[in-house]
């Protein structure tokens, strides 16, 4: 089914998106064609979709990650769901999902992102500094940014490692 049409389907009601669909409910959303376009997924849905799973958050925030980075979801919309996850749940996405997985699919994301790694690794610092909000993001943030043709992959792990 189309995605457009399978999301408008359930949008007036968040408990047929996760009901029909089971444990992989949220998996077969976003991965029902090739031809899947993400801007036109309505992540008030998706967001709506994870609060329901609360109970088990720790283990659907590594696949769901996962997935919208296979998806090739760009760094500015990871951040920005990442982003309304941490609002919308308050303390509970910064005590569930560690630093350390979250570092882990980052390093995933730059792998297969080679390419644009440059530029990724300023965004996620920024991504880093909305979510976690520390003095010393803004530094990482800032150090990057002036030296980001300059600075080394090995260099950029040990940063991110460190946070």
């Amino acid at each position: 089914m189309d995605l457009r049409r399978r999301l408008c389907l359930v949008q007036g009601d968040v408990k047929s998106l996760s009901h029909p669909l089971g444990v992989h409910g949220l998996h077969d959303v976003l991965n029902c064609g090739n031809d899947l376009r993400l801007d036109f997924v309505n992540w008030n849905l998706v967001l709506n979709y994870l609060y329901l799973l609360h109970r088990d958050f720790m283990l659907y925030n590594l696949r769901v990650l996962r997935l919208l980075v296979l998806h090739n979801l760009n760094v500015l919309r990871l951040h920005v769901l990442l982003y309304n996850l941490n609002v919308f749940y308050g303390h509970l996405l910064l005590h569930n999902l560690s630093i350390l997985r979250l570092y882990f699919l980052l390093h995933k994301l730059c792998i297969l992102r080679l390419v644009r790694y440059n530029l990724i690794i300023v965004r996620l610092c920024f991504m880093f500094h909305l979510l976690f909000n520390q003095p010393y993001n803004l530094y990482i943030s800032r150090l990057l940014g002036r030296h980001c043709m300059l600075i080394s992959r090995q260099r950029v792990l040990l940063i991110l490692g460190q946070l």
